[in-house]
């Protein structure tokens, strides 16, 4: 089966593996876009704390201030002055982060000399709090990885109840315009700060949804999701206008999801049944499934067919030009440009491997009319007769290949067609591989395998075909030659990758989402990609399971009669996501929850 890859702004996969090796992230054309827009990988330096950090740095300051504030507070003495800024402290190097021995603010108390013999010391207990925060939490990442594969270590107080969640939501639009209300829907990580994930590994939730959203929307200006007060950076608020979405596609997501509920039918929640009262449009339509789980609603909508749907991308590759880029004929341009009937409107690119593709491939570049651009590769099976590009630069025959063109936003969104331009849903791993997608046996699946891959949109890399040309004219005909400099100019192409990766990093920067996050093995992911890693793979515990559906682990393992797979959750097993999904539906019945299997509102009329 052969197939051709259409990709909303970025060129090819090459060399694409698990996110990005920290050692080349930023090598040729900066793939990672860890420079130029001043945009990292996301960093722990900034991150909230975990809540045993933060205790410890609040402990820690009103040590100080207690012990040592009255002489070096503010106007206080010598070089440790406001030595409650923490901050500054370790700036200055007083504190060592992650080096208590060698702190100086430490070591001088550890010694006796702070504070001074007439005044009472720092007892055993509270130096050992100083220890503490300055050699585990004041380093960067400590106690708060951003990466929500890793384990929940910041176990709530108390879990927010489903009461006090659904109170939020309506709190939040009550105090929206009336005539707005209409166009508000909820996604919920609720689920996740239960379970004891930190706020790094929420705030890695909340970047991923912002990019995902922004790549799903065909609206001119970039948008955020609102956190709603009080939810722990966990339950947002979309206004559907913001995105170009409405009401029909929101109710067309939350009937695939399978972890979507109704919780209006749960007498014991009477707000519920408000909230969707309060949604309802000047028809009187009610919204029924108003709140989505956010973590399935991500991996849903990052692959078709939702996300061929929500971009509304045609079915095959002409369509897709015409109606995204206003392009009519892709191979009348480059014949256009090839014998010289037109200038600057097609450029090639092409190598001998790709990382993504098996053998050689070649990125074509289409200028279009407004902003933006339009680039669509070619791949092959291997490099035989017609598939050998640098014996055939002109004349190839292709099996397939990517394409990617930028949204109105500056985001970008991705297709994949076979070599006839028929959209696929992923391509076939004799063409091209995506390593990571050990669900789909390493396919590379539209969405969510591009964005993976694209993290700082096109990917900068050199032509090599001109330059090997020009090396051997002799076994070409005049007319090739002429061909080749026409449509694979020196260096330009470049030039033009650059140009439309740093127009993608500009929107990124616009919506404040780092190009990767830092996984706790050192990888570097893109956040939509670690954020489907985690709800994919990460296996459920007793108390994650509970936090999921939303209830205690006492009362889901009281329905075990009910639900018989809950007893792979006793002594301390664990639920792969496939099995856990199986037992979703019947455990929120059982529970009383609410309908989980919402029939009347996903069937149309």
């Amino acid at each position: 089966m052969s197939f051709h890859v259409l990709t909303i702004s970025a060129v090819g996969c090459d060399g694409c593996s698990h996110g990005v090796n920290p050692e080349t992230s930023a090598t040729e054309g900066d793939t990672t876009g860890t420079s130029g827009t001043g945009m990292d990988a996301s960093s722990t330096t900034d991150e909230p704390p975990a809540p045993e950090c933060e205790s410890r740095r609040l402990e820690t300051q009103a040590i100080l201030q207690t012990r040592c504030g009255s002489c070096h507070g503010e106007q206080g003495k010598e070089e440790f002055s406001n030595i409650t800024d923490l901050d500054a402290m370790m700036a200055t190097g007083k504190i060592v982060p992650g080096d208590p021995a060698n702190s100086l603010i430490y070591q001088r108390i550890v010694l006796g000399e702070m504070p001074p013999p007439s005044q009472a010391g720092v007892s055993t207990e509270e130096m050992a709090v100083l220890g503490a925060w300055i050699g585990e939490c004041s380093a960067p990442g400590g106690g708060r990885s951003p990466d929500p594969q890793s384990e929940p270590r910041c176990a709530p107080e108390a879990p927010v109840t489903m009461e006090q969640w659904l109170d939020m939501i309506h709190s939040d639009l009550s105090k929206l315009d009336p005539n707005d209300r209409q166009f508000q829907r909820y996604i919920s990580f609720i689920d996740v700060y239960n379970a004891g994930y930190c706020p790094a590994q929420l705030k890695t939730y909340r970047q991923a949804l912002t990019k995902l959203l922004n790549s799903l929307s065909e609206k001119s200006k970039p948008a955020f999701p609102v956190e709603i007060a009080g939810s722990h950076d966990a339950i947002f608020r979309i206004d559907l206008r913001l995105f170009g979405w409405d009401a029909d596609l929101w109710d067309k997501i939350a009937c695939a999801n399978p972890y979507s509920v109704d919780y209006g039918v749960n007498e014991a929640y009477p707000v519920a049944a408000a909230i969707q009262d309060a949604l309802k449009n000047e028809q009187g339509r009610k919204v029924t499934l108003f709140v989505q789980p956010g973590r399935s609603f991500m991996n849903i909508v990052a692959r078709p067919p939702l996300y061929h749907e929500i971009l509304r991308i045609p079915a095959t590759l002409a369509e897709l030009a015409a109606a995204k880029s206003g392009i009519d004929d892709l191979a009348a341009n480059a014949l256009a440009e090839q014998n010289n009937q037109a200038l600057d409107l097609v450029a090639r690119a092409g190598f001998y491997s790709s990382g993504v593709a098996e053998v050689n491939r070649i990125v074509e570049r289409q200028e279009i009319s407004s902003d933006g651009y339009f680039w669509h590769s070619f791949d092959f099976a291997d490099r035989n007769g017609l598939r050998n590009i640098f014996a055939h630069p002109l004349d190839f025959q292709a099996d397939g290949g990517e394409v990617i063109f930028s949204l109105p936003n500056g985001f970008q969104a991705y297709a994949i067609v076979n070599h006839l331009g028929q959209r696929l849903d992923k391509a076939p791993i004799e063409i091209v591989k995506d390593l990571d997608n050990e669900e789909d046996e390493i396919a590379v699946v539209n969405g969510i395998s591009c964005m993976g891959c694209h993290v700082s949109g096109i990917i900068v890399r050199a032509d090599e075909i001109r330059a090997h040309i020009m090396s051997n004219m002799e076994d070409y005909v005049s007319q090739s030659i002429v061909g080749v400099k026409n449509l694979y100019p020196e260096g330009n192409v470049m030039d033009l990758q650059q140009t439309d990766s740093d127009s993608f990093m500009k929107a990124l920067e616009k919506v404040q989402v780092p190009v990767v996050i830092e996984a706790d093995d050192g990888g570097l992911i893109e956040p939509i990609r670690i954020a489907d890693f985690a709800f994919l793979r990460v296996e459920l515990t007793t108390a994650l399971a509970a936090a999921e559906i939303g209830t205690s682990p006492e009362k889901l393992l009281s329905i075990e009669q009910t639900v018989p797979d809950i007893a792979l959750l006793y002594d301390g097993g664990a639920l792969k996501r496939e099995d856990f999904g199986d037992m979703f539906a019947p455990s929120v019945e059982a529970l009383q929850i609410g309908d989980a299997q919402p029939i009347a509102a996903c069937t149309p009329g």
